[in-house]
């Protein structure tokens, strides 16, 4: 019976060594980390639509997919250790919590809406589009990877940085598609529109998310200064 007493009682103390004083991150900072690793993972994803190889983008870009979506599932179990956290922030680590799991069905949404504007972009390489068209995609583009990238820097507490005008780049590229069908005195193809749709939700999505994250991780960093 004393050796075993002895026992758990040295494993707690090795678990609180380890944990609490060697461990780099709590689960709180694992939780930001993995969700800012995201958006991070999501600019690549987006910048796949520039490379010339499309054979190599296109696998790269299914890797990206399966990593983002366990990406989700990571994020998801360290929010849950979250809640075995302690201490006089736990208040704030909740919060902080609560914001990030709110904010997943969004981005699980801009993923599914990211993936079919891809497609279609494969299916007319840059190379094959008008080029007011083409320089448009482009421009929206880097447009979303430049956003995302902005999103992660908010979350790891990088600070606040410029964020590219996407309203103004999707509604140019949507009226050089509608401009290109004018000018041939045609209707707009299927493809066509969809592309304007799916760019429409893009925008809609990650504008939203956007003010999302910036004004609670904002308002998150002031909490915490104060406590």
């Amino acid at each position: 019976a004393r050796d075993r007493v002895f026992g758990v009682l040295l494993g707690l103390m090795c678990m609180w060594v380890v944990f609490d004083r060697l461990w780099s991150r709590d689960a709180l900072e694992e939780m930001e980390y993995l969700f800012a690793h995201n958006f991070e993972m999501f600019a690549e994803l987006v910048d796949q639509l520039l490379v010339e190889d499309s054979n190599q983008a296109i696998k790269r870009s299914r890797q990206l997919r399966d990593q983002i979506t366990a990406g989700f599932q990571a994020v998801i179990a360290q929010a849950d250790a979250v809640l075995f956290e302690f201490g006089p922030t736990r208040q704030h680590k909740l919060k902080v919590r609560e914001d990030v799991r709110r904010r997943q069905p969004q981005l699980r949404t801009l993923l599914l809406v990211q993936i079919t504007y891809s497609q279609y972009r494969w299916q007319r390489p840059l190379k094959d589009l008008p080029p007011a068209i083409a320089e448009a995609h482009i421009a929206f583009d880097k447009d979303v990877s430049r956003t995302m990238r902005a999103l992660s820097n908010e979350v790891t507490r990088k600070g606040p940085e410029d964020v590219p005008d996407i309203q103004a780049s999707a509604t140019n590229l949507q009226h050089q598609i509608q401009q290109y069908y004018q000018d041939q005195n045609l209707p707009v193809s299927v493809m066509g529109y969809d592309v304007i749709r799916l760019v429409g939700s893009i925008t809609s999505i990650l504008l939203s998310l956007h003010e999302d994250v910036h004004s609670n991780f904002a308002s998150a960093r002031d909490r915490k200064s104060v406590v």
